[in-house]
């Protein structure tokens, strides 16, 4: 993990909150999808530069399995993680760059610190 930050972010805490638990938590959850032995990872980035909080993480992925829904059925409490990313990524005038492929996994967005 890289983190670098102010102590002010112009970033509502609650909005940081969501976006990083559900950000972690699915890379979590794909790592412990993955068959034992296998090469588990989780790369975590946070930096602020020129007015905008840069956010990415890449993790690790079973093979054929894109990363963005668990397993597990919907809740009231999980599986829409991707949504209220997008959501908080919006707010702050950003956009939620997704992408998988080849056993990887990853989101990056810029959140304009206000």
């Amino acid at each position: 993990h890289t983190v670098a930050v102010p102590a002010e972010l112009g970033i509502a805490d609650e909005d940081l909150s969501v976006f990083l638990t559900n950000l972690l938590e699915n890379a979590l959850l794909a790592c412990e999808r993955m068959d034992a032995g296998s090469d588990r990872f989780i790369r975590f980035q946070m930096h602020a530069d020129h007015g905008a909080l840069f956010i990415g993480c890449v993790n690790s992925t079973a093979a054929g399995e894109s990363g963005a829904q668990p397993r597990r059925e919907r809740t009231e409490r999980h599986g829409y993680g991707l949504v209220a990313m997008r959501r908080i990524a919006e707010k702050y005038d950003s956009i939620l760059k997704v992408d998988s492929g080849s056993g990887e996994f990853s989101v990056k967005t810029n959140l304009s610190m206000r």
